[in-house]
């Protein structure tokens, strides 16, 4: 593990947890930026974009929306880019609307099996 790896780990308060989402990153410009979750936490999510980022979008405020299996969009989630990568942006969650965020992601995951006899 290199230093920057694990100084990263040590400042992480949330866990992080693997979920694969659809999403779409509204940028201030006008951009749009489809991707996949790759994990999420209580503060923020990490996405995986298809295209080559060349441009710089970090310390930039956005808005992220989950897409459904149809292609519509949830309700909007501020956000701001805190990393990226060619192929990847992790965003921090405004506070207020990560529990909501959070919620909507995992809709549906942990509802009991219901057994008809």
């Amino acid at each position: 593990m290199n230093t920057t790896t694990q100084n990263n780990d040590d400042r992480r308060v949330c866990e992080r947890i693997v979920l694969n989402r659809n999403v779409q990153v509204d940028l201030a410009s006008g951009q749009k930026i489809n991707g996949i979750t790759v994990d999420i936490s209580l503060g923020g999510v990490c996405i995986s974009v298809q295209e080559d980022l060349k441009e710089s979008f970090l310390q930039q405020n956005a808005r992220l929306f989950i897409k459904d299996r149809e292609g519509n969009l949830s309700p909007e989630f501020p956000c701001s880019i805190v990393r990226q990568s060619e192929n990847s942006l992790c965003l921090q969650l405004d506070r207020a609307k990560s529990t909501q965020f959070g919620i909507m992601l995992t809709k549906g995951l942990f509802k009991k099996k219901v057994v008809t006899n």
